[in-house]
């Protein structure tokens, strides 16, 4: 059930899609591995529509990287890049659960995986993290991960 505030912030996406599915999309959990290229830009729009995220990243913000994000400032330099932005996407839709995780992909937790709905890896990934999401991915759903491999 969404509150009066919610059916106002919303208010366009429930009259194109409706009630039920704007429910379902705010309830869903996004994992973001790796929070650079297009990232950004699709971690916006799922926070926007209500979408709750977790960043795993454990890069430190270089300068380079104040030209493809737009959440980093220059104040962010040395820090990690999903504690950098973790509040600054926060502050774009306070009913959603933003979490950052500053960790490699390779020694995440399957747990992490398995506890949310979507997971998409994008950007310069250390070597091997596609070899481990995948298969537990897979398990979790195997109909989605072949589906998503043969889209390539």
């Amino acid at each position: 059930m969404t509150s009066f505030v919610d059916n106002q912030r919303y208010d366009r996406q429930i009259r194109v899609w409706g009630a039920e599915a704007q429910s379902r999309i705010q309830n869903a959990k996004i994992l973001i591995l790796n929070f650079s290229g297009l990232n950004v830009e699709v971690v916006k729009n799922l926070v926007l529509a209500g979408m709750s995220v977790t960043i795993v990243d454990s890069r430190k913000v270089e300068v380079v990287d104040l030209q493809s994000n737009f959440f980093l400032t220059f104040d962010d330099i040395g820090r990690n890049v999903a504690e950098a932005v973790r509040e600054r996407v926060q502050e774009l839709n306070p009913t959603g659960t933003i979490k950052a995780v500053d960790t490699v992909v390779s020694s995440l937790d399957s747990s992490v995986i398995h506890n949310h709905d979507i997971v998409l890896l994008h950007g310069e990934s250390e070597v091997g993290s596609v070899e481990i999401v995948i298969p537990i991915c897979y398990i979790i759903n195997p109909i989605d991960v072949a589906n998503s491999l043969k889209a390539k």
